[in-house]
């Protein structure tokens, strides 16, 4: 593997070609008996076996990125967000991940999860025991924590990057069909990119078809009553430099409501990104999943002898920590309906509870709001 590696001139190259055996060749299997919970095992025996744990794994890889000219070491932390501070010294963690050293001037846009370290040198953090989130990225749950950055007289407490909001999106777009039944027909497409993606990547590559099938069923039924799932498909589910692509038609008896000559319909079809809130006091500070960007972008064609006599107005929230924007417009006999959502910050505190639940009651608000289309 060294050899096959090792004449590549280009850094992101180098350590891609690495970081792909890690996660695509090395199992991981925790054995800890005796010291095996805190010793690694050797990396010529990791290598031979094609298995270890989180400390296994990091080890070989670290070898193995030395021997193409790429320096690396560990970072012990906790994948619990909030559990390691670094003012209150222990030795809690139950996880390790590495620091790959950046060469001084080198670029790359896919290099996202990048610390800079008290002597000048950038580092990106990664984690080889995660196979479905990709080389320059960083697990969603790890991002915001601490580790120790192992640089033996230089070791140093350092906070793990949060991503950009733009570097995890979700985006769903869809074309369906309005009879003058209520009954809604048409096709849709999911796109995931970024850390928090991995989470369904690692669910869909063990479904069977059948599984998969009653996975995509599972996420319709939050948001279509009746419903009868026609055609999916999945794609890109291990190609982690491509977004994972979900595609499905659906059948909605019903969707819009008649009331005499008028039908109500949700231009809002699939998909929310309203949490639900109680109204108690906020004594601690509230931490989000990940930062992310999600873009929906819906038309529904209105049925022949219809046209549109109200839509929801237009939602424009900024509240600093996110944003939320949608709009719905008829043109052509269809209904447009198109909204983004930005979360810019991982964790709130208490006292932003009550911004947050505003913000949120917006977000509900829109996206159970209908259109009125009338029988002319």
């Amino acid at each position: 593997m060294a050899r096959s590696v090792a004449g590549d001139g280009d850094f992101m190259a180098r350590l891609s070609k690495v970081a792909d055996f890690m996660q695509q060749q090395i199992r991981y299997v925790a054995i800890e008996i005796g010291i095996g919970g805190l010793q690694p095992h050797a990396a010529e025996d990791i290598f031979h076996s094609r298995y270890g744990d989180c400390k296994d794994k990091a080890t070989l890889m670290i070898t193995m990125l030395d021997s193409v000219g790429i320096r690396a070491t560990w970072v012990p932390v906790d994948d619990r967000r909030g559990v390691v501070d670094q003012a209150a010294p222990s030795i809690v963690g139950n996880h390790m991940i590495m620091a790959v050293e950046i060469p001084k001037g080198y670029d790359n846009p896919r290099l996202k999860a990048v610390v800079t370290a008290r002597n000048g040198r950038r580092y990106l953090i990664f984690d080889p025991t995660n196979e479905f989130v990709s080389v320059g990225d960083l697990p969603e749950y790890e991002q915001g924590s601490w580790g120790l950055l192992a640089l033996g007289a230089d070791s140093q407490a350092i906070q793990l990057p949060v991503l950009n909001p733009s570097a995890d999106t979700t985006e769903r777009k869809a074309k369906f069909e309005l009879a003058p039944d209520g009954t809604l027909k048409g096709d849709v497409t999911i796109l995931r990119a970024g850390p928090s993606a991995w989470g369904m990547r690692g669910r869909l590559a063990m479904d069977s078809d059948k599984e998969q099938r009653q996975r995509m069923e599972r996420l319709l039924q939050h948001d279509l009553s009746t419903f009868t799932l026609g055609d999916e498909k999945v794609a890109h589910v291990r190609e982690l430099d491509q977004p994972l692509e979900m595609n499905y038609s659906v059948t909605a008896p019903l969707y819009a409501k008649g009331a005499g000559n008028l039908l109500l319909v949700r231009p809002r079809v699939v998909g929310s990104v309203a949490e639900g809130l109680d109204d108690k006091p906020r004594k601690v500070p509230i931490s989000f999943d990940a930062v992310r960007t999600v873009r929906d972008q819906f038309d529904v064609k209105i049925p022949a002898g219809y046209a549109v006599d109200d839509m929801p107005d237009p939602v424009n929230v900024d509240v600093g920590f996110a944003t939320y924007h949608s709009e719905v417009k008829a043109e052509g006999g269809v209904l447009h309906y198109k909204r983004e959502y930005v979360l810019k910050k991982l964790v709130l505190e208490p006292g932003e509870y009550g911004t947050l639940r505003k913000f949120e009651a917006a977000i509900t608000t829109d996206e159970n709001s209908d259109a009125v289309l009338k029988k002319q």
